[in-house]
Formats: structure tokens, sequence, C-alpha cells
């Protein structure tokens, strides 16, 4: 009987990008993005056509032939404290996000910059997060001025002001919700924006003057050859027209190309003008997901469902006209401090992510209106970040986050807040009675206990309370029947006990009551 763990060994080329060399390799225990080559002349064709000088065509061999490239990059990853650190030193599983039927499951709201874009990209800024949530959508519908109403969308609708725009359908986006590979890339991205030719040096030291001037956290990072932002130096340097580029073009080309580099760009399903073998030649402003000001200054990035991976990089802080940043239904592990630090930031939206915590910064100088961070691994809130006063719109469902909720109060323009599904625990503190601009409030799914609270019904604006599957026990307070806008109560699943107040039936707004599991 033949050994069936005997398996044939079929020996392809592989790119190792930090040798600039094609080497040998086992395709069998290869990961499937990994693209193996026949013979050696067509992998160092595709790969290193940028790079005539390289070993690769020079037909020499690397003494380090039989080292996976795998293995090359992880050991290049290792000297570098650049962001594009290799995905597989990050990996992690992601949080599960499976809700009871009866979470709402949200729908994207609508967001358009306030200045005339140059590029509106294929589907104008509509993206927004998608939550695991139950029949009723919790969902913001930012209208196309820069103050930002949140609007409910659970069934029914209710409109918190006048005028809100429709809610599109389920995630509207002209990008394709693709599914990412399974394992994440195990070597240091090599899709730079394409340099046709290696750079002279004199150049490439005069550059790097000017952006570690404009961009001291980078000085260290722009030293390391393999790092994602000595490539994309190298890349804009080796533009076709670097010479007709402005002080301020060339730190806006520097700062894309990082942040490309650094989320693996070569993966991603769409990038238009960031990869192509031409586009040194065009402007960034019509590379895919940028949307730009009449300046041509880039207003908003929008690169939902994109197969992203890794680290936001700190120089993503040198856009500094950027209002809206999407980069939902990805695989982000995090977000620089320096990001909160955008001047003109309204929008950020990091929704379906891989994300494990929220940074520090700056939140009270910060402007930030809407805030998507659901479905991701996030276990803290940090104290700084209640300071954000701005937020009208704040989604953190399907997180891991135990503490109280303590702090919510602060942020008194509150209009939707979204936080089910959790860990916290505790009563309902009476600073939140304060939130008199709160439409809706989704709780669903914590620890949190005491009674049903009287000063609730303070909460004049609200439309929509979620309080199912909690602790919340004894009877219900008279002051329930005070609610004057309230057409949705869910108090399912708790330990409430006793009468139901008639004053409850004085709620002519109420539609939709479950009292169910008491």
């Amino acid at each position: 009987e033949a050994d069936s763990s005997t398996e044939q060994v079929v020996l392809k080329f592989y790119p190792d990008y930090g040798a600039r060399n094609c080497v040998e390799g086992d395709s069998t225990t290869k990961a499937s993005w990994e693209k193996g080559f026949d013979t050696k002349a067509e992998c160092c064709e595709v790969n290193f056509i940028w790079d005539k000088s390289s070993i690769c065509f020079r037909g020499e061999e690397d003494s380090a032939t039989d080292i996976p490239a795998s293995t090359t990059a992880s050991t290049t990853a290792s000297t570098t404290t650049s962001s594009s650190t290799t995905a597989s030193n990050t990996a992690s599983t992601t949080a599960s996000t499976s809700t009871p039927t009866s979470k709402p499951t949200s729908v994207s709201p609508t967001y358009m910059p306030t200045s005339s874009p140059i590029k509106v990209p294929t589907s104008s800024p509509t993206l927004r997060p998608t939550t695991s949530s139950p029949t009723r959508a919790p969902s913001s519908s930012p209208t196309s001025s820069p103050i930002i109403l949140g609007t409910p969308t659970r069934s029914p609708v209710v409109s918190p002001s006048s005028s809100p725009s429709n809610f599109p359908s389920h995630s509207p986006t002209a990008f394709p919700s693709t599914v990412a590979p399974t394992d994440e890339p195990t070597s240091n991205p090599s899709g730079t924006p394409t340099a046709p030719t290696s750079s002279p040096t004199g150049e490439l030291e005069s550059l790097r003057a000017v952006l570690v001037a404009s961009s001291p956290i980078s000085s260290d990072n722009l030293l390391l050859e393999d790092s994602a932002q000595y490539r994309a130096l190298e890349w804009l340097v080796g533009n076709t027209q670097y010479d007709s580029y402005t002080h301020d073009r060339k730190i806006q080309r520097w700062a894309l190309a990082t942040f490309y580099n650094s989320l693996y760009g070569s993966e991603w399903v769409l990038s238009d003008g960031w990869t192509n073998h031409e586009g040194n030649l065009e402007h960034e402003c019509t590379w895919h997901g940028i949307s730009c000001t009449g300046s041509e200054t880039v207003l908003s990035i929008d690169l939902k469902a994109n197969s992203m991976y890794g680290h936001v990089p700190d120089e993503i802080s040198l856009l500094v006209d950027v209002e809206y940043l999407g980069l939902s239904e990805n695989k982000i592990r995090s977000i620089p401090t320096y990001l909160i630090g955008l001047p003109k930031l309204k929008v950020l939206d990091m929704d379906k992510n891989r994300l494990q915590e929220i940074p520090e910064g700056d939140y009270g100088s910060s402007i930030l209106e809407e805030v998507y961070l659901s479905n991701n691994n996030i276990e803290t809130i940090p104290v700084g970040f209640f300071e954000l006063r701005s937020v009208k719109v704040l989604w953190l469902a399907n997180n891991q986050i135990s503490s109280t909720l303590e702090g919510f109060g602060k942020m008194t323009l509150l209009q939707e807040l979204d936080l089910e599904s959790n860990l916290f625990f505790g009563p309902i503190p009476e600073e939140m009675f304060s939130l008199a601009n709160l439409v809706v409030l989704y709780l669903y799914d914590n620890e949190l206990a005491g009674q049903f609270p009287p000063g609730l019904s303070q909460l004049v604006s609200l439309t929509e309370l979620d309080l199912h599957s909690n602790h919340i026990g004894g009877e219900l307070p008279t002051e329930i029947g005070k609610f004057p806008k309230l057409s949705e109560l869910y108090l399912g699943n708790n330990k409430i006990a006793g009468q139901i107040p008639s004053q409850l039936y004085d709620v002519t707004s109420l539609t939709v009551l479950d009292i169910s599991e008491n």
C-alpha cells in the first residue's frame, strides 16, 4: 500500500523582495496569495522589471536561495519600526459579532464633503459601516452639509430632525465586497506605486530632508530601505514629473504612497492609479478612493472592503484637509494617535476591522462628528475619548468593552449612541439623563443592572430605546409614560417584575413594545 503521507514536491520561483531576486520554493507550502512562476525569467520580469540592475537579471545566485521569501521578509521586518510590519506578526482572531435575530442590521449613512471635489469617487462618499444588528438598523444619515445629523434607521424609522436624507439600501458601494484571504501576507508588500528607475542619491537626500522637516516622526523610517516610508520616497523621486511638483504636492503624494505601502497595497482589490505602471504620471486626486478639494488637496479617502491589512501609518497626519476617512470592512489592526489630530476630520469609519484599542489623543480639540468603530476587538475606552464633545453619532457595538457607562454623559451633542453587544455593567448613570439631543440609544446585550431609571424620561428627543438582554430588574416606574417622542421600546429578556404602569399607554407615539421574557 502506497504511503499516503508522501507528497510530490513542486518547485516554482517566488519573488524575494528584500533581495530583489526570484528563488525556488515548494509550491505546496506556499500561501494561496503567493504567486509562483515556472521560470526564473518570468518571475523576474513580472516583479523586478523596474530594476534591471538587480541580481534577478544578472543571473547571479543568492546565497540564501533556498530560504522562503516569507522568512526573508519576516527577518527584515523585525529590524524596522515602520508601519509596514509583516501581517503575520500581527495575526489575531476576529471577535465574533454574531447576535440574536432581534439585533438591528445597520445601513449606510450618506456623507458628502463640503468642498467641491475635483474627482468624486464612483459612488460619492456614501459609504457607511454595516453592523450586525437586529432588524432595526442603527445608522445615521449625515447630510451633504458638514453638520451631519444622525437619524435612527430601525423599522419603523423616525426622523430625528427635519428633512433627513433618504436611507440607502444595505451598504451601497461601488466597491465589490470581496472575501479577504484567510491568511495575511507574510512578506513586506512590494507593490509600491512603481518607480521606473533608481533615483539619484542627491535627489533622495534632498527630498528626505524636506520630508523629515514636515514629518519628524518619520525620520528613522526614512533611513530604512525596506520601510514603507523609504520605498515611497524612492518611488516619488522616480516620478517622471517629479521636478514639476510643488513642495505641498510632494508631501501629499509621499504620504499617500506611504499609506499604500503600510496597508499592503499590492493586495488591494481595487487600486487604480496607485499601482498602475503609469501611476507616476497620474494625479493622486484620480487614484481609486481619493477625492480632492478644488485646490487639489485630499478631501476624502474611501476604501471600504478593499483587502487592506496592517496599520494606518502616522503619516496620515500630513493630509490636513481630509474630512472623511472610510476604511470599513478590512483587516486593519490599529490607527495612530496622530489621526485624531487631523484638524478637519469629521467622519471616521473603521467598522468591521481588527482594531484592538482606541488610541489616546487630543480628543478635546477634535471636530469629529461621526465615529464608527463597531465590530472590532476593542476592550477599553481611554479616558480622554470622552472629551470628544463634537461627536453626534457614536457606534461601538459588537466589541469586548468591559466598563460602566460613566463618561458618555459628557458627549452632550450625541444623537445616536450604539453600545450593544459589549460587556458594559452597572446601572445607567444619571449623567446620561442630560443628553437632550439623543434620538437613539441601543444598549442591547450587555450586563447592565439595577432598575429602569425614571430619569430616562428626561431624554425628550428619544425615539428608540433598546435595553433588551440585560439584567434590569424591579418594577417599571410611572415616569415611563413621560417620553414625548418614543416610538420603539425594547425591554425583553430582563428581570422586570410587577404590573405595566398604565401611564405607558399615554405614550401615543409608541409603535413597538417588547417586554417578553421577564
